[in-house]
């Protein structure tokens, strides 16, 4: 019978093995392992700086870039000229590219007149338009703009069509084979009411690539600087315009601008949002406040204890600090006083006498008596028996 038995497990395991080899074999057959490429996002670095792509695309074409975080690199102009015309790549050069991402509100005049002589003097300025045009006043916050002549309007429902991938704008670059193609993302177009623009691009109707000459150099506007971003530069021909921008240019910068907005108007464009959640929260303050918790119960009246139940209370506690064991010697004295002075010679008995005096007097068992001359408490229960027996005793004499 065991003979038999190991037989059956043996084909079990046997069968089990094959079976399993079979579906491997079936597997690895109808499968194959391809590699795929799951998108891990950006990295620190790219999150920290949106031009990083950019920047390192100038680097493997040899194009020297530098970022800054404000308007000084138009401070350091009397710098550069200090150094006896010799080339220092810490300063910004005469025929450098400078890219401006941002607003130009906040500048001061001579930052705006130093920027305008160096561009006059052959250097190229990249900006893109952030101001509105306002008619009321007819200009815009933006006054470098304004002085050559460009506004900047909200394109409004009508032209929502251009924010379509086919509405590109062509640009047409010396020595280029072919037209450049570019996608710019924005809310409004640029317009040029001076006549001086050299070169003027975008879709129909709208522009949104313009040029100027100024003096030796060039001034170019756009109404998007997101093509330059990490993510939509290897869109279109994004990266190929950035480089022929710059050009021939030494070196190219980046200036980012850190300016922020006066509180005032921080307050005005966030002010409902802050009022609308200051009474929400209020409101649920309140609720909070007045939400019942639990059934309404009525006051229990005040209960009469019983001279027993202070007793014991008062016994827990003494008992708890230690003072237990004086405080029973000071009512066991009493006792003893009182005895004195109704039974003659009570002091002198010895201990089982003034037992059997005290039994007799009180009609208390004298077992129970005999538990009051053993002073030390073994728990709170027992010392709590002996204050109700002592009190007992009391009634008595």
């Amino acid at each position: 019978m065991n003979k038999f038995a190991i037989s059956r497990v043996t084909w079990i395991i046997v069968g089990s093995a094959i079976m399993f080899t079979l579906i491997c074999i079936w597997f690895f057959k109808s499968f194959n392992k391809v590699p795929v490429e799951i998108p891990l996002g950006y990295s620190s670095e790219a999150k920290r700086n949106p031009f990083l792509a950019a920047e390192k695309f100038l680097q493997k074409v040899s194009i020297k870039f530098e970022s800054r975080s404000d308007f000084g690199l138009f401070d350091e102009l009397s710098a550069r000229d200090d150094t006896s015309g010799e080339q220092n790549d810490s300063f910004l050069g005469e025929f450098d590219t400078v890219l401006i991402n941002g607003s130009r509100i906040g500048m001061s005049t001579l930052r705006r007149e130093n920027m305008k002589r160096w561009i006059e003097n052959g250097g190229h300025l990249v900006l893109v338009a952030t101001e509105l045009y306002e008619y009321e006043f007819e200009s815009s916050r933006d006054k470098f703009l304004d002085e050559v002549g460009l506004r900047y309007y909200e394109t409004g429902s009508d032209y929502d069509y251009y924010e379509d991938e086919g509405n590109l704008t062509l640009l047409n670059f010396e020595d280029a084979e072919q037209p450049t193609e570019i996608h710019f993302h924005g809310t409004g177009y640029i317009e040029d009411t001076s006549g001086d623009a050299s070169f003027i691009a975008g879709p129909q109707d709208v522009d949104q690539f313009i040029q100027y000459p100024m003096g030796e150099g060039l001034l170019t506007v756009v109404i998007d600087f997101s093509i330059f971003r990490n993510g939509r530069i290897r869109q279109h021909d994004h990266a190929m315009f950035l480089a022929q921008l710059i050009g021939n240019s030494p070196k190219a910068w980046l200036v980012y601008n850190r300016e922020q907005p006066s509180l005032l108007s921080m307050m005005i464009q966030h002010g409902p949002l802050m009022l609308i959640s200051s009474l929400a929260l209020l409101f649920l303050i309140l609720i909070g406040q007045l939400w019942r918790r639990g059934p309404a119960k009525q006051d229990t009246p005040p209960v009469q204890r019983e001279i027993m139940q202070h007793i014991a209370a008062a016994g827990e506690f003494s008992f708890r600090t230690d003072q237990g064991n004086r405080l029973l010697h000071d009512l066991m004295e009493s006792i003893h006083n009182r005895m004195g002075q109704l039974v003659f010679g009570y002091q002198r008995l010895t201990p089982q006498k003034q037992i059997i005096k005290l039994s007799h007097i009180t009609g208390i068992d004298k077992n129970e008596l005999a538990g009051l001359w053993q002073i030390e408490n073994e728990n709170q229960d027992t010392f709590v028996q002996k204050v109700q027996l002592i009190q007992e005793i009391r009634k008595h004499l």
